[in-house]
Parts: C-alpha cells; structure tokens; sequence
C-alpha cells in the first residue's frame, strides 16, 4: 500500500518532512486503526549531513568510536495516527533535522522486529536489551556488508531460530 502510495507521485518530494506529510495524508483514510513507523533521510555526500524525518520510527545507531542512536529532537508520530491538520494543531507535525555525520562511521537503520526480537529462554529479554548495541560496538570497524551478515547470525543464534514474530529489515551505510 504504500509502495503504491509513493508510486501515484508525479515528481519526487526531496525535503523528508513533506514526504512525511504527504505519505500521512494519502494513508490516513486506508490503514483504519494501524499506524506505520517511517523514517526518511537524505545522505548529502558533499556536506557529509543526513536530512532527515522521523515518524515514530526507531532512531538510527551512528556508530564510530562506540555506538550511538541518532539524537533525533524533531521525533514525530508514526503515520496514520492523526491527520495532518491535527498534528500541526498539537504541535506534533513532521519536521526536518540535518545531522552532521563524522568520518569514517556508520549508520544502522532497522526495524523493531530486530531489536524487540525476544530470546526464548526468557521472553522478556530482548535483542535491544544488551546483545544488539554489545554486537555493534565489537563489530563496529566490519564494512557494512559484512556487519550485516554477522549481525544477522547473531539475531539468530540470540533467538535460537531464523523465525522472528515481526518483519526485520537493517541497512548499513559507510561514511567514509
């Protein structure tokens, strides 16, 4: 649905909090009593600066020296939550921020599914409550490609299987 969504576009949005809007506008009367987590950013790679939205979406890890979630200030609510009109009126409208990114570091982006991915010995222990952000800072320095892979097998061996109760989806980016 919301492939179809951004598809309908004539012309792309390049300003992240507009995308938001529009994305919320357009799904508000399709998804009736669900919501969708977005978060939309835009590399510059001559300011070496992330644009970015964020609709109730997890923050990003920007990991060098150790890791890090994204200080997102401009956190917003996930779409379909309210409309448009509403959220401007409650102060809670989508908004851009430009973050400075260092060199060399790394961006992780992922769903929840990973980091509330529970370990079966004690279901209220989750991926995000020590195994994900210890993996991240050991394996830190790995090219993306490789970071991913292994942190794959990690969220695996955690679970004690390759099944997991909801969606999972990571992206590794190398600032270099």
């Amino acid at each position: 649905m919301v492939k179809g969504v951004i598809m309908q576009k004539d012309s792309p949005i390049e300003n992240p909090a507009e995308f938001l809007i529009y994305l919320n506008a357009a799904l508000w009367t399709q998804i009736e009593n669900n919501f969708i987590t977005v978060f939309y950013g835009i590399y510059d790679k001559k300011k070496n600066t992330l644009t970015c939205s964020n609709a109730g979406h997890q923050r990003p890890f920007l990991i060098n020296e150790k890791a890090q979630k994204l200080l997102i200030d401009k956190s917003s609510v996930p779409l379909g939550i309210m409309k448009n009109n509403e959220l401007f009126r409650k102060n809670k409208q989508y908004q851009n921020e430009i973050i400075e990114l260092p060199k060399p570091s790394k961006l992780f982006f992922y769903t929840d599914g990973i980091s509330e991915a529970a370990n079966p010995e004690n279901i209220n222990y989750k991926f995000e409550d020590g195994p994900m952000e210890d993996f991240i800072n050991r394996h830190k320095d790995k090219n993306s490609k490789i970071f991913i892979s292994d942190l794959y097998e990690s969220l695996v061996e955690f679970r004690g299987a390759p099944s997991f109760e909801d969606d999972i989806c990571m992206i590794s980016m190398d600032i270099v």
